[in-house]
């Protein structure tokens, strides 16, 4: 399977978003590979507005590096970590980021997702949206 991944900063002084895959962070640019049955891509989006977006999505991103989820646990461990890792400096305070992904394996695939960077599935040409954005705007819309 080919793999392409592609992310830049915009109008922003500083690109917040990191693309996990397999075990390649993407902070800029374009990025490209081929992998096997065993894939893990993550996508993190800082959240703009608040301190250190790019500080959470790379932590986030480095810390999914080392494992492969096997539950909520693993992401709640993370965030618990990423929120003692906003109390170590003054410019990390309200840090955050969003987080979507899937890892998949010879054996299962597990998707995760928080906040508004949305996942969809592509088959041919239709493509559905899979996830929900976690934000206030899509609570009152529904």
């Amino acid at each position: 399977m080919k793999i392409y991944a592609m992310t830049e900063k915009g109008d922003h002084s500083e690109n917040e978003d990191r693309i996990l895959i397999n075990d390649n962070i993407v902070s800029a640019g374009t990025f490209e590979t081929e992998c096997d049955s065993n894939l893990k891509i993550c996508v993190a989006d800082g959240v703009g507005g608040n301190n250190a977006g790019a500080v959470a999505s790379s932590f986030v991103c480095e810390s999914l590096k080392t494992i492969v989820p096997s539950g909520k646990n693993d992401l709640v461990d993370i965030n618990s970590q990423l929120l003692t890792k906003s109390t170590e400096n003054a410019n990390y305070n309200g840090m955050a980021t969003t987080l979507s992904g899937i890892c998949i394996s010879d054996e299962k695939a597990i998707s995760f997702h928080i906040g508004n960077t949305r996942m969809y599935v592509f088959q041919g040409s239709y493509i559905k949206q899979i996830t929900e954005d976690h934000t206030s705007v899509n609570w009152l819309v529904k």
